[in-house]
């Protein structure tokens, strides 16, 4: 999602239509491969408003909000981000690069995976609840233990 340190003053699509002009206007990209990587629009050159990104498969990997003043624009606002097979991966607040509480994150299966408050990107956070994927709690009220697996199966 970081793009903030991009300043795009014009662009154009694939049949050389300006959409991007002077730094204003809706903005889309595409992959090498022709899959749609992002969409959103541009104010003084920056990012703003509504930005959906998008795995190769065509579902949309991340949607949120870009704010801020003409010096400076930040996603803020609730974000919400996607597996490639559409289940939500997580959704929360993001007041300025940082998750702030409570964020929800999700098993691929669907089922909630566990909430955090006050964590950022480096997983830093109070864990105030997980499950296993079948649903078993394995944090309750703050206590217990939580574990991540990742896709190579590691933990």
């Amino acid at each position: 999602m970081n793009h903030g340190d991009t300043l795009v003053y014009h662009s154009w699509d694939s049949t050389g239509r300006h959409l991007v002009t002077d730094g204003k206007g809706p903005y889309v990209e595409y992959l090498e491969d022709g899959s749609l990587a992002r969409t959103g629009s541009y104010r003084d050159s920056l990012p703003d408003g509504t930005w959906t990104y998008y795995h190769r498969n065509g579902q949309p990997s991340a949607r949120g909000n870009y704010e801020g003043d003409r010096w400076s624009r930040q996603p803020r606002g609730e974000w919400t981000r996607w597996y490639e097979n559409g289940h939500v991966h997580s959704k929360g607040l993001l007041p300025s690069w940082t998750e702030t509480g409570p964020w929800t994150f999700y098993h691929p299966n669907g089922r909630i995976s566990h909430t955090r408050e006050g964590a950022d990107y480096t997983n830093r956070g109070r864990y105030a609840q997980a499950f296993d994927s079948s649903g078993a709690p394995t944090i309750q009220n703050g206590q217990g233990y939580f574990l991540e697996h990742y896709p190579n199966g590691r933990c």
